[in-house]
């Protein structure tokens, strides 16, 4: 299983990362949108195709039990008679066949680029002659060391990248963000449809499994393991450059280093595997059609050979293949990864016969159907702008002086040298005197928001099914966004009216309603506000207490959080946010470890768990589960306090993508493998799935005390800032503030020995609050500000940007009302809450 994720990966990573940056200038933030939404229905739509292979083997084993070597093409004719068939071979060769030819050329530049002793051509020749000999082997099983190679140099290419363009970056000019035009992003939605298209070998590597039915599996991790190594590259080349990043995002940094060389062998070595890999399927349709033995031999050698002399051939002859690929792979790749497989599965799940019948539930059917509409919006729009690329004179000749010039000029210059005085970066609108960075402020972010959440994401997926990967992916994007529109809403209040605002303020989100909503969207903030807060902060005591009580059982959980809330109150006596950052990267530490823990576990584990299951949700279950996820992305509360601690207030939307980016990355490999390894059952804190007894559990429950003790003191702090304001107590340290201080946490210790279970009626609280704080607010105060007329520079929300907050204001309303109504199910179950701590303190 394992070891096909790799050959997923190796066969699909390929060149397309390096693209991708380029793809999200293209298309705006948008993109990232739709690379989560292609990485997780593309996934999805290659599980089914898997399903299809095992329905194939189950029905007609006489055929198909002993494998295939054109098992796509088997699939297409069982499910669409022979045009099927046709189209998908069809589909198949010229997709793999343009693809890898270019993979060859790609080779060669990047070989020309680190030794410019041959010419691109003859590099072309060199590394024919190289990768040759590799061809001759049969299967992807014969040479599964290629594809650690390939996915080993891709992950650590990216890496490398990613490193490089942070280290650059202060040296990068301001980086622009445009509009994207119907053009540009037609294009950006071509090559992030591309970057994923790999459907067509799916099936072949499946063939070569031990156990088929495990091919799903293999399919989501090696595509939350493309998540992982695209996200990162791509929006950190977006953010650092802007618009202004180049197609391949290699050549933006400077080549001339000796780690930015390492980068380009590894992404050397990353084609050559994927080229091996990618063509076997092109090998074994021929050898098919002629009749060539499926064993090692010199007509496997011969055949083979002329193959990639046909390849060579090609690239000699129109070495800027790409943009004809583009063209093939526009329309070919849709139809193998989008079209065809969801229109097969279904097909073979609804066709009658001696054979058990396959139920397709209402949610699935939807949704590949929706992914068979992508494909086809995706195959016209990206061979309408390849066309257009093509029939462009200018734009061939361009890009072909471009591929000339490339190896001369990349090496002797870098992006510093291309600077100018008028391009150093300016002062953002507002800031605080000696305050937090943009990377700083991420960290509070994350700290505030990861809290406890992510320990019952895996339940939240059994309950919700896989679409609920889809829901985390969606909520992830679609709240981020929202933050860095509440981010721009502060910005306009300070350079309206400077006079109240830039100065700082200490009830930064109610000023915002204030100002968009009036005295009664102040009102309504408020208590939002505070409501979600003492809550949430009040059960992290709670989980503090319990986790303690489980490493060290000589006191009882009340008496434990006694003692927690004593050990934490002197850290809440610290001003603001700026003033404890310490308690933020200790925070965000302690969670990424204790993911990194859980998730490792898991793997470990995972042999010993019996074989799981994963049952139809049904509405009630998928009302929790929604609940429990929408609550995991909620801390938006918190958001203007911890902005008015930046130096440059303006630079806050760049620390809110970093923060949900690095949620993001901490959330999935947790939610996804707890639930693939354990399926429903899963316990509502995977924590307790694992072996508790292990010391390397035991350190992720230290881990997760440290990140909730962290996030206590940043979550707490709004609130204190509201009842100081009210009260007019000076912003100074003094006994005024730690009296008070004091007193709020002294409540919420009373709150929480009273109701130790507190957690059922913070959903409620939560639920409501939090959906009201994180998804309806943001959008709806940033676009009463930005339509407000006035003596100010008017500001212009795109029509994409005014849909996308109405979208996500939908989300709340839908979220709030389901969350709530599953928490109230949940309280009026006598069995729900928890005896009181005033009962039975031990």
């Amino acid at each position: 299983m394992a070891m096909t994720a790799l050959l997923l990966v190796a066969q699909m990573a390929g060149a397309g990362f390096l693209s991708l940056p380029k793809a999200l200038a293209n298309s705006g933030w948008f993109g990232v949108v739709m690379m989560v939404v292609f990485c997780v229905t593309i996934g999805f739509s290659g599980t089914r195709l898997g399903q299809c292979w095992v329905m194939l083997e189950e029905r007609w084993p006489a055929l198909y039990a002993g494998g295939s070597r054109q098992p796509y093409m088997d699939i297409a004719g069982v499910t669409l008679g022979k045009p099927g068939r046709l189209l998908a071979l069809v589909s198949v060769f010229a997709a793999i066949y343009g693809v890898s030819t270019v993979f060859l050329i790609l080779i060669s530049s990047f070989m020309n680029e680190l030794l410019p002793v041959l010419s691109n051509c003859e590099w072309l020749l060199v590394a024919g002659g190289i990768v040759l000999p590799f061809t001759w082997l049969g299967t992807p099983k014969d040479f599964w060391q290629l594809s650690v190679v390939a996915a080993a140099s891709t992950g650590l290419a990216c890496l490398v990248i990613f490193v490089e363009l942070l280290v650059e970056a202060p040296g990068f000019p301001e980086p622009q963000y445009t509009n994207p035009t119907v053009y540009t992003f037609a294009l950006g939605f071509a090559s992030i449809l591309f970057a994923f298209g790999g459907a067509s070998v799916f099936p072949t590597i499946q063939n070569d499994m031990a156990d088929r039915a495990l091919f799903g599996r293999s399919v989501a991790l090696a595509f939350l393991g493309l998540l992982l190594m695209y996200l990162p590259v791509t929006l950190a080349g977006y953010i650092v450059l802007g618009y202004e990043v180049k197609s391949n995002i290699l050549f933006d940094v400077d080549t001339s280093k000796a780690v930015i060389k390492v980068a380009i062998v590894m992404e050397v070595l990353n084609l050559t595997g994927t080229y091996i890999i990618t063509t076997n399927p092109v090998f074994q349709l021929f050898e098919e059609v002629l009749g060539v033995e499926n064993r090692f031999g010199w007509q496997r050698c011969a055949l083979r050979t002329s193959i990639m002399v046909v390849q060579l051939l090609i690239g000699l002859a129109i070495p800027r293949f790409d943009m004809i690929v583009n063209l093939v792979g526009g329309s070919t790749v849709p139809i193998c990864s989008f079209i065809l497989p969801g229109i097969m599965y279904l097909r073979l799940a609804d066709m009658e016969g001696d054979w058990k019948k396959r139920f397709v539930p209402l949610w699935e059917r939807t949704l590949l159907i929706l992914i068979v509409g992508v494909g086809v919006v995706g195959g016209i729009t990206s061979t309408t702008t390849s066309i257009m690329d093509i029939v462009n004179p200018k734009g061939v000749e361009n890009m072909s002086l471009d591929s000339h010039s490339m190896s001369s000029s990349s090496s002797s210059s870098s992006p510093q040298a291309d600077m100018t005085d008028s391009s150093k970066k300016t002062k953002g609108t507002g800031g605080a005197k000696n305050g937090l960075g943009y990377a700083t402020t991420a960290l509070f972010l994350i700290t505030q928001m990861a809290g406890a959440g992510f320990l019952s994401l895996p339940r939240a997926t059994a309950n919700t099914g896989w679409l609920g990967v889809v829901m985390m992916l969606v909520f992830c994007v679609g709240v981020g966004f929202a933050g860095t529109r509440l981010g721009k809403s502060w910005v306009m209040l300070e350079e309206r009216w400077p006079h109240l605002y830039a100065g700082g303020s200490r009830q930064p989100y109610m000023d915002i309603a204030g100002e968009a909503l009036g005295k009664p969207g102040r009102v309504f903030a408020l208590v939002c506000v505070f409501l979600t807060l003492f809550g949430s902060s009040t059960v992290y005591l709670i989980l503090m207490a319990s986790f303690i009580e489980k490493l060290a059982p000589v006191l009882s959980v009340c008496e434990w959080l006694c003692v927690v809330t004593l050990v934490v109150l002197p850290f809440t006596w610290l001003g603001t946010p700026k003033d404890f950052w310490q308690a933020s990267v200790v925070a965000a530490a302690s969670t990424a470890l204790a993911c990194l823990v859980i998730f490792v576990e898991l793997l470990v584990e995972a042999p010993g768990f019996p074989e799981p299951q994963y049952t139809n949700p049904t509405v009630y279950t998928f009302a929790l589960g929604f609940a429990s996820i929408l609550f995991a992305f909620g801390g938006a509360s918190v958001f203007p306090t911890i902005q008015n601690d930046m130096a440059d207030r303006a630079l806050f939307g760049r620390s809110v993508v970093i923060a949900f980016l690095g949620l993001l990355l901490m959330y999935l490999p947790v939610a996804i493998t707890g639930y693939a390894v354990l399926g429903d059952a899963v316990e509502g804190n995977i924590l307790f799935n694992v072996e508790t007894d292990k010391a390397v559990i035991k350190a992720a429950m230290v881990m997760e005390v440290l990140n909730l003790a962290g996030t206590y003191i940043i979550t707490c702090n709004p609130v204190y800032q509201v009842f100081e304001d009210q009260l007019n107590i000076e912003k100074g340290f003094g006994w005024r503030r730690c009296t008070l201080r004091s007193c709020i946490v002294a409540a919420q210790l009373v709150l929480g020995l009273a109701i130790p279970k507190f957690d059922k009626i913070l959903n409620l609280i939560g639920g409501s609050t939090v959906t009201a704080c994180t998804f309806l607010l943001p959008g709806i105060c940033y676009l009463r500000l930005a339509d407000r007329k006035g003596e100010w520079q008017q500001r212009f929300v795109p029509l994409w940007e005014r849909t996308a907050l109405i979208l996500t204001i939908c989300v709340g309303v839908v979220g709030g009302v389901v969350s709530t109504v599953s928490a109230v199910m949940d309280i009026v179950n006598p069995d729900s809450m928890g005896q009181s701590c005033f009962a039975d303190f031990n």
